[in-house]
């Protein structure tokens, strides 16, 4: 459901699982391929970020940054000469209009892997590997929101150990979302 104006959206509502891992689901699992998460730092997020692709904004990503300090963390996952994807964790008590993370310990946003290697396990991997660092850091739940039209990446997720703990809308109103549940 939406409202547009002189062609544009300026109010749209949007259903999204929460979706929610425990480490216990991954630990064990063996790792399915030789590449590994690298942090991204805010001085190199344009570098790392322009031969991949994100669905949020750099601008944006790099905003999260300054602003929650450790409270948010970026990586690349990849190799030395590849990059494969990227992954994003906000922290309890980082504060942006969209992510006000206040009853859980880690929130996971813009999982994306580069079209070139979807389907191949690799979102799967990468989201094992978080996991282990977030336990490496005494953090064993993750959350995460996804739309619910958004099938594939949903399969993805449950597939890797994810399950949905409930269905909420939000509003984005010209382009602010409008946060839709207190995490």
């Amino acid at each position: 459901m939406g409202l547009r104006l002189f062609g544009k959206n300026i109010f749209q509502i949007y259903t999204h699982h929460i979706m929610k891992i425990e480490y216990e689901t991954v630990a064990g699992k063996p790792e399915q391929s030789s590449y590994t998460l690298c942090k991204i730092d805010s001085n190199s997020i344009l570098d790392k970020l322009s031969s991949i692709g994100t669905t949020v904004k750099v601008s944006n990503l790099k905003h999260l940054l300054q602003v929650n300090g450790n409270r948010c963390e970026g990586f690349v996952f990849g190799g030395t000469d590849t990059s494969i994807g990227t992954i994003w964790v906000m922290y309890r008590g980082a504060n942006d209009l969209e992510y006000r993370i206040r009853d859980i310990d880690a929130y996971i946003f813009d999982v994306y892997i580069n079209r070139k290697y979807r389907g191949k396990g690799y979102a799967g991997e990468m989201l094992r590997q978080l996991m282990q660092y977030l336990h490496n850091k005494g953090l064993s739940t993750a959350h995460l929101a996804v739309s619910k039209t958004n099938i594939s990446a949903i399969r993805a997720y449950e597939k890797t150990g994810f399950t949905t703990v409930a269905d909420k809308r939000f509003v984005r109103f010209l382009k602010i979302n409008i946060p839709y549940h207190k995490l």
